[in-house]
């Protein structure tokens, strides 16, 4: 017989089976101590190591494992003892992957049939796991889809995702197709799959003793491809809600179905993809919260040949299921930090590991620090170098000369010298730049010297850092010299040479400059036009101002934030604030300068009132003022 004691032991919703183990023992332990003899000892020590064994074993499921990474992490987690449940939508590749398993040795996996869009399918797999293991260990939420059709010949001649930037649009248009059935399959497998297979497996990872949680995401899920403010705002609030996700979600898919996402910011190609891997970091922030004692992480496997990315990707399956930790994947994290604008996090990282860095990982975080005004871990980082190559030097002369750092610029370039490292035109660039900075025109001077000196003068990254060096001290004569005597120009050269006339209030050469740039076979960007309408701002060059804006449209930059300012600013210094107001009212994006052209406008028209109205709309608006 077995008392009442023994059969109120009972495993409680939250409680692990260490600690069931531990109830079971002790009572065995003072039976046999009492010498009470209410149960068979024996029996229930055989029980006792049956438990023991079944919690000393580790189970995991990987989601979409049939194949490229997910296999691979199948292959590694079953390599290291773990008994591992690879899951897949397809019945046949699924036991076709485990048998692939099996002639590499491999018998610790098991395959079941799983659709993570389909709640009876997780409901199948979970109960499969209760029953089969009474627990699981490890969760791997890998199955994704990735929303388009792509044409792979014209695909892979683009040169692979890596050339799906958002500025490419016109020209993938007819590579890249993304109805919207298909980026409403892609959230549903990749954000709410996830959820749904995620809530069904919690309950048994809670009789873990160590249970883990990894998400597969995508260097796309960095909030850098969105450029929707409040939308960013909204996936780092730290009391983000799941709730509110979903509502951020079914928002996207509104504007996806009414072709709104370009005007309401947010990503152009590839959008649903790169919405999905954003709310899955969200998503697995607020389980981390949610679930302290879980060790719960997103991870970002990197650029890697699978179906998915049609084998265009720089590492294969092994390498993203390990995770390597080479220079490519830490420079990736630090990357994402930056772009994500979470520099604390970026500066505590770099302290836990700086001691495993490479040169060329050290370079590259001085220049990350450097660019977010962390000089002082840029030298820190910097002065740790055992070894430094000229890449070290230019990047923390850069940093320097970034931050208005004139004289510390020029005190790390002579210690270059002094360790007979030779200056490229790189350095040279950014010693111009620290002079800009500080109007040091005998120092911008002294630079110029030597770069004739060492035969630089011909090198196009130096001669434009000196043409704007010489605009922003006031010397546009010297600049245009140096200008007509390049015997290279790129666009850059253009757009500074007319930067330069326009401050210099030239604006009538700074024309005659941009229709010579018009006949060449350069393409214009943002900042040739931003010029261009900044040296239309007179009332006598209205005509010339509207020429610019119907190229703009022309040219497809009508919607860039750069170009609306300066077409506010310009409209408004003409005096035909209707239609400064009219570009301003179609803009979904505004900073600042924004409304500061739309006040300067109003100010300049001599209409107080509307002035002082727009500035408590701006305040009204959230912006700060300066």
């Amino acid at each position: 017989m077995v008392t009442s004691q023994f059969l109120n032991i009972r495993i409680y919703e939250n409680e692990s089976f260490d600690k069931f183990y531990t109830k079971l023992s002790d009572i065995v332990n003072t039976s046999t101590a009492l010498g009470t003899t209410y149960f068979d000892v024996q029996i229930v020590r055989k029980v006792l190591r049956s438990l023991s064994k079944s919690f000393r074993s580790r189970y995991a499921v990987v989601t979409g494992g049939n194949k490229g990474i997910g296999l691979e992490i199948c292959r590694q987690l079953a390599s290291n003892g773990i008994l591992v449940v690879l899951t897949a939508r397809d019945e046949k590749k699924g036991n076709e992957a485990i048998e692939n398993l099996k002639e590499l040795g491999i018998s610790n996996v098991v395959f079941h049939q799983l659709d993570i869009k389909d709640p009876t399918s997780i409901a199948s797999l979970a109960s499969f796991i209760k029953t089969r293991f009474g627990k699981l260990d490890i969760l791997v939420n890998n199955a994704a889809d990735l929303g388009v059709v792509i044409d792979p010949g014209p695909f892979r001649a683009f040169g692979g995702f890596n050339f799906v930037l958002d500025e490419n649009a016109k020209a993938v248009k007819d590579v890249i197709d993304e109805p919207y059935d298909k980026a409403e399959e892609c959230l549903k497998t990749n954000y709410y799959g996830t959820k749904r297979v995620t809530e069904a497996i919690l309950p048994l990872l809670q009789f873990s003793n160590s249970a883990k949680i990894v998400n597969v995401s995508s260097v796309y899920g960095l909030l850098s491809y969105i450029s929707n403010d409040k939308v960013k705002a909204q996936l780092r609030d730290i009391d983000l809600t799941i709730e509110k996700l979903d509502d951020l979600v079914q928002y996207f898919l509104k504007d996806f179905k009414e072709d709104k996402l370009e005007c309401n910011g947010w990503p152009m190609l590839i959008s649903a993809y790169k919405i999905s891997k954003a709310v899955v970091n969200a998503y697995t922030r607020i389980l981390a919260r949610k679930y302290p004692k879980f060790c719960i992480n997103c991870v970002h496997p990197g650029y890697v040949k699978t179906d998915i990315t049609l084998n265009t990707g720089e590492l294969m399956p092994e390498e993203g299921a390990r995770g390597p930790r080479n220079d490519a994947s830490w420079s990736t994290m630090f990357s994402g930090y930056v772009r994500g604008g979470v520099y604390p996090e970026a500066v505590e990282l770099f302290r836990k590991m700086w001691v495993e860095l490479s040169i060329s990982v050290s370079n590259f975080i001085i220049s990350m620090f450097g660019g977010f005004g962390c000089v002082e871990e840029a030298s820190r980082v910097f002065n740790r170098m055992e070894e430094r190559d000229t890449i070290s030097w230019n990047s923390m002369i850069s940093a320097y000369s970034r931050n208005e750092l004139c004289q510390e610029s020029f005190r790390c370039f002579h210690y270059m010298r002094h360790s007979k490292v030779k200056p490229d035109s790189t350095t040279l660039s950014s010693l111009v730049s620290a002079c800009s900075s500080e109007d040091n025109l005998n120092g911008g001077r002294g630079v110029h010297g030597l770069v004739a000196k060492i035969e630089l003068d011909s090198n196009v990254c130096v001669c434009n850092a000196l043409i704007s060096f010489y605009a922003d001290a006031g010397k546009c004569k010297d600049a245009e010299l140096l200008f007509r005597e390049m015997p290279e120009k790129d666009l850059i050269s253009w757009n500074s040479m007319m930067s330069s006339y326009v401050q210099n209030g030239e604006y009538q050469v700074a024309l005659k400059l941009f229709i010579g740039l018009l006949g060449t076979s350069k393409i214009r960007n943002h900042a040739t036009f931003a010029s261009a309408l900044a040296a239309c701002s007179a009332r006598e060059s209205l005509n010339e101002g509207k020429l610019v804006h119907a190229l703009i449209i022309q040219a497809g930059l009508h919607k860039n934030l750069v170009v609306r300012n300066a077409l506010v600013t310009m409209y408004g210094k003409c005096g035909i604030m209707r239609e400064a107001i009219r570009v301003f009212q179609m803009m979904y994006e505004r900073d600042r300068v924004t409304w500061n052209a739309l006040i300067g406008g109003y100010t300049e028209n001599e209409e107080p009132k509307e002035a002082i109205n727009t500035f408590i709309l701006m305040r009204q608006d959230g912006m700060t003022v300066n």
